[in-house]
């Protein structure tokens, strides 16, 4: 089989994801592969621990190991299109057509990431990892969660700068914090004369797709943020979750870059096309202690 390899393709894919990607800027992408294992390592807090030099007692200076500093990442989501479009040559094959199937694909695989990566803050939250489970007594995460509070009939941003005080005493740094919201969160941000709206936000706070800021958080909205927080007669609808990029990590990668294959002699085709390709991603909270969620 000819194969035509289009580095654009790639880029075409990512642009789309990107744009439908709306936790795009909430998390980092730090994390180091273990050359022995060959797994990913993701860092559970960005800071290291000091020590206090002594002079007379240079023995004393112990020699400090990362221990407990990294857990294990497991890429979990593998998607992949192998799409076959009959009628086509590919010597002769328009861009344009190509260039739809993908778009198509990154924004999609946009939507999933989205879904990924705030189930995981939730489950975070709730002192559980991305596949649900609870934090087993060997991971650094055990028995940590993050803060659920109740909005109830308080004001909104009354809530909000509440959190941010509870965060800032929880040792998050002041830059970088956001808050992201489902539909009846945003209303509520929205409604408040606190909310600083798209209009008035800088450029660069607007190209990063926030559509407010309030309180000291940027403001992002997404329709994934969906579900209730516990269960039966007690259970109340989730509003928004707050948080740093510091302590929640996304990892991706395209496996086999966008493709143009031929499908004759392919055993599969006769005459026409396939649009292949494959990307994997996953994302981990590294310090659940770091996040609030709030609740109606």
């Amino acid at each position: 089989m000819a194969v035509v390899l289009q580095q654009t393709y790639g880029e075409r894919v990512l642009a789309n994801l990107r744009k439908s990607l709306k936790t795009r800027f909430l998390f980092n992408t730090d994390y180091q592969k273990n050359a022995q294992t060959g797994t990913l390592m993701i860092p559970t807090t960005p800071e290291v621990t000091l020590g206090n030099y002594s002079k007379t007692n240079l023995a004393s200076n112990t020699i400090s190991y990362d221990t407990n500093g990294w857990i294990p990442c497991v890429i979990d989501q593998d998607k992949f299109l192998n799409l076959y479009l009959d009628g086509y040559d590919i010597a002769a094959l328009p861009y344009d057509v190509i260039g739809d199937k993908l778009d198509k694909f990154g924004y999609a695989t946009g939507l999933a990431m989205d879904t990924h990566a705030i189930a995981t803050l939730v489950n975070a939250i709730n002192g559980k990892d991305k596949a649900g489970n609870t934090f087993v007594s060997t991971d650094p995460r055990y028995q940590k969660t993050g803060t659920v509070v109740s909005l109830g009939s308080d004001d909104a941003y009354d809530k909000v700068v509440d959190i941010y005080g509870a965060q800032t005493d929880a040792g998050v740094a002041p830059e970088g914090r956001w808050m992201i919201v489902n539909g009846a969160g945003n209303a509520l941000i929205l409604k408040s004369n606190h909310a600083i709206r798209q209009g008035q936000l800088s450029q660069e706070i607007v190209m990063r797709g926030a559509i407010a800021t309030i309180g000291g958080y940027e403001v992002y909205v997404s329709g994934n943020l969906t579900g209730n927080q516990g269960t039966g007669s007690s259970a109340k609808k989730i509003l928004a979750i707050f948080g740093h990029r510091d302590y929640c990590t996304r990892v991706e990668s395209f496996v086999v870059q966008p493709q143009v294959v031929d499908a004759n002699n392919s055993g599969l085709a006769v005459g026409g096309i396939f649009v292949q390709t494959r990307i994997v991603f996953t994302h981990e909270v590294g310090k659940p202690e770091a996040f609030w969620m709030l609740t109606e």
